[in-house]
């Protein structure tokens, strides 16, 4: 990688002259460049639109690991580099790209560039991605697990919260209904007690009256006979 990306040239400096076979695929050389890596990004730095992913989040899923892939790109020509520049060459990843980019490589690179080098960086490449995306998606397993658990604590409690409240309706529907027979039965239970006290009250009254006019009529007899 070069530390300016203005500086960004190939490496074996001029590409030598070479006759153009009849037929062979055009190869733009600056893609065989030194590229500067960026600031590793975070691949799940964002949620996807629904539970199911549409063809544009895996659009967007397949972008943000191509962006990390360049920012972890290691110095050097490289797989990625030989990667991109068939890509970028018309009719893309076919056998005779490969080639013809291959030895292009190898005349840029004073044959430095081999299969193998390719092949290995390629795995490593595969292998480092694959321990981000395993990593990322431990954390994402690990919030989930998080949230599950709450999800469940808050629906326990809810149901709980849910039972209290149906067995204290519960309970006061009963009392109500006893409220109301008590209510219907109040006249009842204070009637009777009410009569006799009225009938106490009564009896009383016209003994008293029986009395007091026995009393008076003997007093009378008393002022005239004696």
């Amino acid at each position: 990688m070069l530390e300016n990306p203005e500086d960004e040239k190939p490496i074996s400096g001029t590409v030598p002259q070479q006759p153009i076979q009849q037929g062979a695929p055009v190869m733009n050389t600056q893609v065989f460049v030194q590229q500067v890596p960026g600031r590793p990004v975070q691949i799940f730095a964002s949620t996807p639109s629904s539970s199911v992913p549409s063809s544009e989040d895996i659009q967007n899923m397949v972008q943000k690991i191509h962006k990390y892939l360049d920012s972890i790109n290691k110095p050097g020509i490289d797989f990625l580099e030989f990667w991109n520049a068939v890509l970028g060459t018309d009719g893309g990843a076919t056998p005779n790209n490969i080639k013809t980019a291959f030895k292009m490589m190898q005349m840029m690179t004073g044959n430095t560039i081999t299969k193998e080098i390719l092949i290995s960086t390629g795995n490593a490449y595969v292998n480092e991605l694959t321990a981000v995306i395993n990593k990322e998606t431990t954390a994402k397993i690990t919030i989930k697990q998080n949230l599950q658990k709450q999800l469940e604590q808050e629906k326990s409690n809810l149901v709980n919260q849910a039972q209290n409240l149906e067995a204290q309706i519960a309970k006061l529907t009963i009392d109500l209904s006893d409220a109301k027979a008590s209510l219907l039965q109040i006249d009842n239970k204070y009637s009777p007690q009410m009569q006799e006290a009225d009938l106490t009250i009564s009896t009383g009254n016209t003994a008293l009256g029986i009395v007091t006019a026995d009393i008076n009529n003997f007093i009378q007899l008393i002022q005239t006979n004696i």
